[in-house]
């Protein structure tokens, strides 16, 4: 594993500094996904209508939220799991994606 320094607000360093070996853990895996998911966004086509990741601005809010309280951020999840099934992902779909 390589070490990086990455820059964030002073309330996010004090997060991160205050919080236990688990949840720096979670964090790490969280951002792992997120990058790898990225990565895959730029290599790969845009997805079909209606299975492409939310807006800017949602996720934007969301990631507000997830600083907020942890129990915020699960019902943030719970919504874009809802909104997805909305549209029309399930499960076979977003294994299709994935493998792509």
């Amino acid at each position: 594993m390589e070490k990086i320094v990455l820059e964030v607000s002073n309330d996010i360093a004090r997060k991160w500094n205050s919080a236990s070996v688990a949840r720096r853990n979670k964090v790490m895996a969280i951002l792992n996904n997120a990058l790898d998911l990225l990565d895959e966004q730029s290599k790969s086509a845009a997805p079909e209508k209606g299975y492409g990741l939310p807006g800017d601005e949602a996720i934007q809010e969301f990631e507000k939220i997830a600083g907020e309280s942890h129990e915020a951020y699960e019902q943030s999840l719970t919504q874009l799991r809802k909104k997805a099934k909305g549209n029309g992902l399930t499960e076979e779909i977003l294994e299709r994606l994935l493998n792509e």
